[in-house]
């Protein structure tokens, strides 16, 4: 599951070694999305189903705060340019997909990766075997990284973070019974 497909580089790259399962990509600005799908076709990437939505912890439409950078429209960094997008939560991915075991989810939503986690039932995370979560705010917000690390290691994961900046990096998470 790659949740922040943006123009779906991870996609494709995530495509070469997933030949007999499914990729599932969500990606909610048009523009990124329009981007996407070219990648796909161009590519012949059967299999990856791909959904103009954000993934938030609702179903429920949401307002993104538009950044110069294409790749870093976000929830949370107030802007005075924005748009509204539906969404869908992690979820509402699993139940409507029908997934049973997801082998790696990929988490680059600027923000909302902590309130996707916190809004995951418990059961849920027994099908994740490994994550990788770019976190934001860690600078301002210290508070919700420690949430988000202590929500994993109460589901059996260990993890590896590298800092990027003060305020962004990279989890990298495993479960260990699986």
């Amino acid at each position: 599951i790659d949740v922040g497909g943006h123009i779906g580089l991870f996609t494709m790259y995530a495509s070469q070694f997933c030949k007999t399962g499914k990729i599932f990509t969500f990606e909610p600005m048009n523009e990124n999305f329009n981007l996407l799908s070219e990648n796909i076709v161009s590519n012949n990437l059967k299999q990856v189903q791909h959904f103009n939505l954000a993934v938030t912890n609702s179903n429920s439409p949401v307002k993104l705060y538009l950044n110069d950078d294409a790749a870093g429209h976000s929830m949370f960094s107030e802007s005075s340019r924005s748009v509204t997008v539906n969404s869908i939560s992690l979820k509402e991915i699993f139940d409507k997909n029908k997934i049973e075991h997801c082998d790696f989810l990929k988490l680059d939503c600027e923000g909302s990766e902590y309130e996707i986690i916190k809004h995951l039932p418990p059961e849920y995370f027994q099908k994740i075997d490994k994550m990788i979560i770019e976190y934001h705010m860690a600078d301002t917000h210290p508070e919700l990284l420690d949430e988000l690390m202590q929500i994993l290691k109460s589901h059996n994961y260990k993890f590896e973070i590298k800092t990027l900046f003060n305020d962004i990096g990279f989890l990298y998470a495993i479960r260990y019974d699986s």
